[in-house]
């Protein structure tokens, strides 16, 4: 029996930080192209811009992140999957933070680093992780 092959490593923390960073941007700049036309409003906007970017991310991390031998028909699933939990989580934690009094922008910073590890450690060993070889 071979150990279970995965993405951790510091190169692949590296390239995370990256892909997500640039997704954030991403994000901000649909979101505020959006909102100059006047297509819709901050929230519609917001969610138009997560979406791109969240397309954007899956892609990005599949092809550089994450790259290897992966099925795009078992990774978009469990990145969609990750990308809900981690919605939640964000939602949780600041939702728990505020109840403990926690100043809002330091409670959305906390849930933001919770998410980032947990979304990493979910894609590199679960979402993106290398199809085991074959006896």
């Amino acid at each position: 029996m071979t150990p279970a092959r995965h993405h951790l490593s510091l190169s692949s923390v590296g390239r995370f930080l990256l892909v997500g960073g640039s997704a954030t941007v991403m994000h901000y700049a649909v979101m505020a192209f959006v909102l100059w036309r006047g297509w819709t409003g901050p929230v519609a906007a917001s969610a138009i811009g997560f979406l791109v970017s969240a397309v954007f991310n899956y892609l990005a991390s599949a092809a550089y992140t994450f790259r290897g031998d992966h099925s795009h028909a078992r990774a978009l699933p469990r990145f969609a999957t990750t990308l809900a939990a981690g919605c939640a989580l964000n939602v949780g934690a600041v939702a728990l933070l505020l109840r403990l009094g926690v100043p809002l922008v330091l409670a959305q910073l906390v849930a933001t680093g919770c998410v980032m590890v947990w979304n990493y450690c979910l894609h590199a060993l679960w979402t993106f992780r290398p199809r085991a070889p074959r006896p």
